[in-house]
């Protein structure tokens, strides 16, 4: 017995059942070749029949997986994208025509570079060649046009589909892409780098401020030694009418020296309890 009439029995066996419970004599019980004849072909219809029954049932489960599977392309968290060798879009998922901002139809034909910010285009055609033919391990950054003010930020990972021509000859490559919408994290990096310059910033004014706040001390102290002298001077020059007016203008400038200093300590809101006051 052949495959074929092998996968056939069953079938056969099944025909001659549903004619006998129809109440059509079984083949052996047959005498006349014509009726004969005619029991063959109606199990022959009913063999049809089933097959069809069995071809619709399959035809149904595989369009219920087909549109599963399209349900599942279309509406997946990452954009799809399939290329010829020349970067020509031969196919794209819902993802990706909403990330770019255009009509699945449109896209469909046009070249992958068109949908690129012009700005990055630069980078995919500078490594496009060695992208498309080796992506293994290989990831690429850049931001698609969508024609908003905010561009959508994207990392691109390839895989290879090699295809078949019907004389099983090898065809040229199609590159799968899958596109991953990386706007937000980009967001959130810039955010950060944002947050550690002010953190950075404020760390150097917190440093400048402390040092400030020590020379301003240290001028204070050096005020203190220098009015100390005056006022001897003072005591020692009361009989020279010039020397005694050349150190009251010396403990005048000293003075404003202070007030600068204590308003400079004041600014940077440290203690001014030990200030200079004249």
């Amino acid at each position: 017995m052949t495959r074929h009439e092998h996968q056939q029995a069953p079938l056969r066996r099944r025909a001659e059942e549903i004619l006998e419970a129809k109440g059509v004599p079984p083949e052996e019980k047959l005498a006349d070749a014509l009726e004969q004849i005619i029991h063959e072909l109606q199990v022959h219809q009913i063999e049809l029949e089933l097959q069809n029954e069995e071809l619709r049932s399959t035809r149904n489960d595989l369009e219920e997986s087909r549109l599963r599977y399209m349900n599942l392309y279309h509406n997946a968290p990452v954009g799809y994208v399939v290329l010829d060798s020349a970067g020509g879009i031969r196919e794209a998922n819902a993802t990706f025509a909403e990330m770019v901002r255009r009509d699945r139809a449109y896209i469909l034909g046009k070249p992958f570079g068109e949908f690129i910010l012009p700005a990055d285009r630069g980078i995919f055609f500078a490594r496009a060649k060695t992208f498309l033919k080796n992506p293994q391990g290989k990831n690429l950054e850049l931001r698609m046009h969508t024609g908003d003010p905010e561009p959508c930020h994207v990392s691109l990972k390839g895989t290879l589909l090699a295809r078949k021509t019907d004389q099983e000859q090898p065809e040229d490559d199609e590159l799968l892409l899958t596109i991953t919408d990386i706007t937000d994290l980009k967001r959130l990096e810039q955010d950060n780098l944002l947050l550690q310059k002010q953190l950075t910033s404020r760390e150097k004014e917190e440093s400048l401020g402390r040092m400030a706040g020590a020379i301003a001390h240290h001028y204070n102290n050096l005020l203190f030694v220098i009015l100390g002298n005056i006022e001897l001077a003072l005591g020692q020059a009361s009989y020279d009418e010039l020397l005694t007016q050349s150190l009251m203008q010396a403990m005048e400038g000293t003075n404003l020296a202070a007030e600068i200093s204590s308003r400079m300590l004041t600014y940077l809101g440290l203690n001014t309890k030990n200030k200079i006051e004249i």
